[in-house]
């Protein structure tokens, strides 16, 4: 599947990646029905599942703990998303469920941590 995924990117010429702007209605639904026709590609969403997934990826994407990244083809069309995650006190990372110890170590350590 992965070869897959290379040759659909080598047909599209990449025109600009750009931070989603939270307060554009348009381009964040355009960011979610991406991310939801992916994960439903992939099986991640259970089809009673779709407009919880869809809420939540909403509201990651307006937090202010996420940076959305959109990526855009030469014809200004969204064709890819990147999210970054970024630590919290309160919140930690998504990835402290299976890495506890692993992201403790980087925090001690004075690292600054993004997933």
């Amino acid at each position: 599947m992965e070869g897959k995924r290379i040759e659909i990117l080598e047909k599209e010429r990449m025109g600009e990646v750009v931070l989603v702007d939270k307060r554009n209605k348009e381009e964040l639904e355009k960011v979610v029905n991406l991310v939801v026709a992916a994960y439903k590609r992939e099986g991640y969403i259970p089809l009673d599942n779709e407009k919880s997934m869809r809420e939540n990826f909403l509201n990651d994407i307006r937090s202010d703990l996420y940076r959305t990244f959109i990526v855009k083809n030469d014809k200004g069309e969204i064709i890819g998303t990147v999210s970054v995650v970024f630590d919290s006190n309160s919140n930690g990372l998504p990835a402290e469920e299976d890495f506890p110890g692993k992201i403790d170590e980087f925090r001690e350590s004075g690292r600054t941590i993004v997933e």
